[in-house]
């Protein structure tokens, strides 16, 4: 992009550490409320241990879901309680609120949100199976496009030195497809395309406070500009 005549400048992204707490209680909460039909009589199998209308319900739960599934039901139905509704769930949707206004900002001043799918590269099969708070912070970079309602697309990047992949992400402003970086390589007219980009790998870093190791999360401006004359 610098080959292009693109001038760069770093940002703070300060609302990233509230992604991923403010992303799982929604997903949560959202899992058990429409989980909620799978009872063995409207929707999902069939399971029945003992002759009752209880057993139906919990033997149908217990093995027509997996520990994961589980472990969202019972965690949503905790913040949906009473009591905690408001603490947790009430909040999360005003910080929600509050990000897609941070978001909205960003794309006053840039067209495009260029970052990673992930934090780091890809990981064994099955090696976070037995941590699954690991595996929800590796969501930190790609959650932001579904908490603030940005569309987004996910695409090959440069593999690492490793050969493991790595996925870039490009997120836009909504209904705004029209405006799209394929359009920058038509020779029709000058063109301005400005990118913010996030979570690189390369240089400085910043440690999130849910994960031990520190993740590169600075944003960068890079700002091209198309001055040839095209006929």
């Amino acid at each position: 992009m610098q080959k292009h005549g693109a001038t760069v400048e770093r940002r703070s992204l300060g609302f990233l550490k509230y992604v991923i707490p403010t992303y799982y209680v929604l997903a949560f909460a959202e899992a058990s409320s429409n989980l909620g039909r799978f009872d063995g009589i409207r929707y999902g199998i069939r399971k029945q241990d003992q002759p009752s209308l209880k057993s139906l319900y919990t033997s149908t739960r217990k093995k027509g879901f997996g520990v994961e599934v589980k472990r969202r039901i019972m965690l949503g139905t905790f913040v949906l309680s009473s009591g905690y509704y408001d603490q947790y769930y009430g909040r999360a949707l005003q910080v929600r609120a509050w990000m897609e206004k941070q978001v909205a900002l960003l794309f006053e001043e840039f067209d495009f949100i260029l970052g990673p799918v992930s934090p780091f590269p890809a990981f064994k099969l099955g090696e976070k199976n037995k941590d699954p708070l690991a595996m929800y912070l590796a969501d930190i970079c790609s959650v932001l496009a579904n908490l603030t309602r940005t569309p987004a697309i996910s695409i090959p990047g440069r593999p690492t030195s490793d050969g493991l992949p790595v996925g870039l992400q490009l997120m836009g402003r909504r209904f705004e497809e029209h405006l799209s970086p394929v359009h920058i390589s038509e020779p029709t007219r000058p063109e301005t395309i400005s990118y913010a980009v996030f979570c690189s790998t390369t240089t400085s870093t910043y440690t999130s406070p849910f994960y031990s190791s520190p993740l590169a999360l600075y944003p960068t401006r890079i700002r091209t500009q198309y001055l040839a004359s095209y006929t």
